[in-house]
C-alpha cells in the first residue's frame, strides 16, 4: 500500500522544528509494514505556491528588521489579517526561537550562537536554509509520483544578487508555459477519467462545515466545477485548480491512504474506497 504525504504532512515532515517533525515521524513508523510513502508532483506544486511562497515573503520582509523584537512586531500585524500566511510566520517563527532555546540548553558553556540568533541576519540564513533544503528533502526523501498529469519541470527557489529568496513558479495565465498550457498539464484527462467521484467529492466539499474561512468552500467548490466542464485547454484557467487540492489529492492516492493533519479528508478519502491517517496537529 502507498501512503501519501498530503501537504500539511509534507510541510510537518521536512519544515518544522524537531519535536513537531518527531510527531509525525512517529506516525509514518507506526504505519503497516511495507507502506511505500510517496508524495505528487500535485502536492510539490501546492507546497511551492503556498508555505514556501508564504515563508519566502517572510524572509524578504525581515529585511526591513533591524532588531528581534521588530521581527516578532512583523508576525504579529500579519497574525491579525487572518489569511494563511500568519499562522505560517507565526509557526516558522516559533519553531526559530524553540531550537534557539535548545541550542542554549545544550551548551555546556556560554552559547555563543545565542545571542547571534538574536539577531535578524541570523533568522533569515537559518530561514533561508530551511527554504532551500526543505525543498530538496521534499523531492529527494520520497518518490514523487504524477497520477494527474501536474507539470514536473518546477525551478528550485533561490537567492537573487540582493540575498533575497525568488521562486519563478510559471503561473501566470497566458503566457508560454504557464499552469494548464495542454503540453504541460494532464489535469483534465484525470478529471474527466474520473468525473464521477469528483462530482460527489465536490458535494461533500460543498456540505462541509468544518472549515469556516470566509469564501473558502465556494472557491473549493467553483475550481471543481471549472475543472469537470472543462472542454479542452484552451478554455481551461489551469490555476484554478489550485482550489481543488483535497479532492485531487484523495483522487491521486485512489483506495490507498493520505496522511495529512486535516480532518476533512476522512470523510473524502471513503468516496476513493481510501482511508486516511491524521498527523499530530502539534503547535
Amino acid at each position: 500500500m502507498k501512503a501519501w504525504l498530503e501537504t500539511s504532512a509534507l510541510v510537518t515532515l521536512h519544515f518544522r522544528c524537531r519535536r513537531v517533525r518527531a510527531g509525525c515521524g512517529e506516525v509514518l513508523a507506526g504505519l503497516p509494514v511495507g507502506t511505500e510513502v510517496v508524495v505528487s508532483r500535485y502536492v510539490v506544486f501546492e507546497l511551492a505556491r503556498g508555505f514556501l511562497a508564504c515563508l519566502g515573503r517572510f524572509h524578504n520582509e525581515s529585511y526591513a528588521c533591524g532588531q528581534w523584537h521588530e521581527v516578532r512586531n512583523i508576525v504579529k500585524a500579519r497574525n491579525r489579517d487572518h489569511t494563511y500566511e500568519g499562522p505560517t510566520w507565526r509557526d516558522a517563527l516559533d519553531d526559530m526561537e524553540e531550537t534557539l532555546a535548545l541550542d542554549a540548553s545544550e551548551s555546556e558553556s556560554e552559547n555563543p550562537w545565542q545571542a547571534a540568533g538574536r539577531k535578524p541576519a541570523f533568522f533569515r540564513a537559518r530561514l533561508r536554509y530551511l527554504i532551500l533544503a526543505g525543498w530538496r528533502q521534499s523531492l529527494d526523501s520520497h518518490e514523487v509520483l504524477n497520477p494527474c498529469g501536474c507539470r514536473a519541470d518546477l525551478p528550485s527557489p533561490r537567492e537573487n544578487g540582493e540575498g533575497r529568496l525568488t521562486h519563478d513558479l510559471p503561473m501566470t495565465f497566458g503566457n508560454p508555459g504557464h499552469c494548464g498550457a495542454a503540453d504541460n498539464c494532464g489535469v483534465l484527462a484525470f478529471v474527466k477519467d474520473h468525473a464521477v467521484v469528483f462530482a460527489a467529492i465536490r458535494e461533500k466539499l460543498t456540505a462541509s462545515k468544518a472549515k469556516a474561512k470566509k469564501g473558502e468552500r465556494e472557491r473549493r467548490a467553483e475550481g471543481i466545477a471549472h475543472l469537470l466542464k472543462g472542454e479542452s485547454a484552451r478554455t481551461f484557467e489551469g490555476v484554478r485548480c489550485h482550489h481543488c487540492g483535497d479532492a485531487m489529492i484523495c483522487m491521486e492516492a485512489g483506495q490507498g491512504m493520505v496522511v495529512t493533519k486535516d480532518k476533512d479528508y476522512k470523510g473524502l478519502a471513503k468516496l476513493t474506497g481510501g482511508i486516511s491517517v491524521r498527523v499530530p496537529h502539534q503547535v
